[in-house]
């Protein structure tokens, strides 16, 4: 589990609930909710290093929200916007879902290509032989 991805679902709202339950289910990542209400979110963030943060663009986190992009720029920020069924990903990308397991795809997706790009390739490359299913990492 140490050796996973961590992802974070800020919130309790219907749908990061839904999320987080959906999340839970994706055996590539490790998952901790925290909830909006917490006092101490950015210090939980700051332990936690999260590489992916899921939230619920209804609940107005601004503040957080631009924190996060100016202070930790390497964590992707994933939006759910439930009205238009998409995940807005605060790196300029947008992903159009329908389903929760489009969201874990989407996770799934975006915490591979982070670590990719945060191992060094003879790193990437000795974990392909972990997963044999997984291609040289010379042709990622």
């Amino acid at each position: 589990m140490a050796d996973q991805p961590l992802v974070v679902v800020l919130g309790d709202t219907l749908l990061t609930e839904g999320a987080a339950v959906s999340l839970a289910n994706c055996p590539q990542i490790s998952l901790i909710c925290i909830d909006s209400n917490a006092f101490d979110i950015w210090q939980q963030i700051n332990a936690l290093n999260p590489i992916v943060i899921v939230f619920d663009l209804e609940i107005p986190h601004s503040p957080l929200i631009f924190s996060l992009l100016k202070e930790k720029p390497g964590i992707l920020l994933l939006g759910l916007d439930l009205e238009c069924n998409r995940v807005v990903a605060l790196n300029s990308r947008q992903h159009f879902t329908q389903t929760m397991h489009d969201l874990c795809q989407i996770v799934e997706a975006e915490t591979g290509a982070a670590v990719r790009l945060s191992l060094s390739e003879e790193l990437a490359e000795s974990l392909a032989f972990a997963r044999p299913n997984a291609p040289p990492a010379s042709s990622r």
